[in-house]
């Protein structure tokens, strides 16, 4: 990717009282491109990529960075969920969430609301046909026919609305697993909003294009997880914590299937950053970090971002997430 000059983004100072909206984030992951155009590098050790979305520069939540796919849960998220999902099925989805605080409903929304961003943002549909075998990426002209049928029959409805319900399609919530959770803090350093946002991860079904919607994302780009580090640490493009923490832990794992088997195996982590700031410092704190107040790490690499020169970095600086390789 060729260096481009980047918005910075703007340093927070609102205390936010209000709780945090629920949201649902997802890393589609890929198998790595070797071709040519693609973001192969021979120092790379994973052998996949994740793709990354540039946020409108006018947008009022991390506008002109590059961040996952993802939005709020919404209210049709919930109701849908309640309509068209069997008991079964909701339970299924907490046991897989591992929050004990939220019901089996509330657990089945941040799913829904998993896979319906990733249609309404980037057109990818993660879905089965009721009528056939779910989607196997031997038989393209499945996957293809059931994108097709969904897109000419929505015609600018919501997808959540009746037609999606009559195609003889629904939502496969066994492609992606919860991965963690993060709550922004009161003082969130680059936004004036919370939420408390569920990451999912699933594998970028065959025969399907990623494509930015040009409305809420202007630009969309597949990185290995330390490509997207690279570019970050190049100043090529503009991550938020959560996005760089989540690059670093994915930098431990050399393939796709080590990425789900982790997802599959463990409870999805609380990570609560803690905002803290004096007269010249701003900085954001995770679990580990002697200023935070959870004092075991839940995370690989480091333990704070100071906010500096417009981005985040440790306090090695940003050669500190450059390919050591």
């Amino acid at each position: 990717m060729r260096r481009v000059k980047i918005q910075f983004m703007e340093l927070n100072h609102e205390i936010v009282t209000s709780p945090p909206k629920d949201a649902s984030t997802l890393l589609l992951l890929r198998p790595r491109e070797t071709s040519a155009g693609g973001t192969s590098d021979v120092s790379e050790t994973s052998d996949f990529e994740v793709l990354l979305l540039k946020r409108h520069s006018q947008s009022n939540v991390l506008g002109g960075a590059h961040v996952f796919a993802g939005g709020k849960s919404e209210p049709s998220d919930l109701a849908w969920a309640q309509e068209q999902l069997s008991p079964e099925v909701l339970t299924h989805m907490h046991v897989s969430l591992g929050e004990d605080e939220t019901t089996p409903l509330q657990a089945a929304a941040l799913f829904v609301a998993a896979l319906r961003e990733a249609y309404e943002e980037c057109g990818v549909l993660l879905a089965s046909d009721i009528h056939a075998e779910p989607l196997d990426p031997s038989k393209p002209n499945v996957a293809q026919d059931i994108q097709a049928r969904v897109k000419l029959a929505l015609s600018g409805e919501p997808l959540l609305g009746q037609a999606f319900k009559t195609l003889g399609v629904e939502f496969d919530w066994h492609l992606i697993r919860p991965w963690s959770r993060w709550i922004t803090p009161k003082t969130p350093t680059v936004m004036n909003k919370r939420f408390d946002a569920r990451f999912f991860v699933a594998l970028m079904p065959a025969h399907q294009q990623a494509k930015h919607d040009d409305h809420e994302t202007t630009q969309s780009d597949w990185f290995t997880p330390q490509g997207a580090l690279n570019a970050y640490a190049n100043r090529q493009i503009d991550l938020a914590a959560p996005q760089i923490m989540t690059l670093v832990e994915l930098t431990q794992f050399a393939t796709l299937e080590a990425v789900m088997a982790h997802a599959t195996k463990r409870k999805p982590p609380l990570i609560e950053p803690r905002s803290w700031r004096d007269e010249t410092t701003r900085m954001v704190c995770f679990p580990g970090d002697p200023l935070h107040q959870e004092g075991q790490r839940t995370l690989p690499g480091p333990t704070r971002l100071y906010f500096k020169d417009g981005c985040f970095q440790p306090e090695e600086g940003l050669d500190f997430f450059r390919s050591r390789i």
